[in-house]
């Protein structure tokens, strides 16, 4: 299940609207300010500030502030967006 974000949030590298998201940890989960996620549109990785908007966040950041399990989770998840990206 996913959730509705903020109905202004953009991802600040592609400008695509962002109006859902869907919550790894249960069919509930709703993100929480300094959540990670990607943009299903271009790859780039994505920390959630209050009012469930996205700023961009680098994977240097990710792997300081998750555990490594998840780290590697959301960087895999950003692989295959980009090569699927580079296959279209």
């Amino acid at each position: 299940m996913s959730v509705k974000t903020n109905e202004h949030a953009v991802c600040p590298n592609c400008a695509h609207p962002l109006s859902r998201a869907t919550g790894l940890e249960g069919p509930d989960a709703i993100p929480e300010d300094g959540d990670y996620s990607v943009c299903l549109y271009c790859g780039q990785l994505l920390r959630f500030g209050g009012g469930l908007l996205v700023r961009a966040a680098s994977p240097d950041e990710a792997e300081e502030n998750l555990e490594s399990a998840q780290a590697a989770m959301l960087l895999r998840a950003r692989a295959e967006i980009l090569r699927r990206e580079r296959l279209q």
